[in-house]
């Protein structure tokens, strides 16, 4: 099955052990570059159109302004298919059963036991399909 990383991370001043230091590479990229070497997995990072501040507390204040306000920042860009990521049908699928489309849930969930090797995501899309089997 692939997997996906996508993630955000800031370069530059960051909270590191009760100080804030200048950073070459963010600590969520060092993470996700770590993940990738584990896992194999594609990367993918999130940046933001308009940049935050290069100052840590400003920027900490933008990031709590925008919790308050529920934003959501444009993104440069967008992964390109999640289609080929088996958590993609299995979140739709259960989206479609939520709301009562079955047969396309069913498809979503036999696409992802296809994608999966992993026993005990197959036990629980197995289970799935036999409760919507049975509706």
């Amino acid at each position: 099955m692939k997997s996906l990383i996508a993630y955000y991370s800031r370069r530059g001043e960051n909270y590191v052990g009760g100080d804030i230091v200048n950073l070459p590479v963010g600590n969520t990229e060092v993470a996700a570059g770590i993940l990738q070497k584990l896992t194999g997995g594609d990367t993918f990072r999130i940046d933001t159109v308009k940049a935050y501040p290069g100052d840590y507390h400003a920027t900490t204040e933008v990031a709590q302004q925008e919790l308050r306000e529920n934003a959501r920042p444009e993104l440069v860009s967008h992964c390109a298919d999640l289609r080929d990521y088996q958590p993609w049908h299995v979140v739709r699928a259960d989206l479609l059963r939520r709301m009562g489309r079955t047969s396309e849930a069913l498809e979503g969930y036999h696409l992802a036991l296809r994608l999966t090797q992993n026993r005990a995501e197959r036990r629980f899309l197995e289970r799935r399909l036999e409760a919507l089997a049975t509706r």
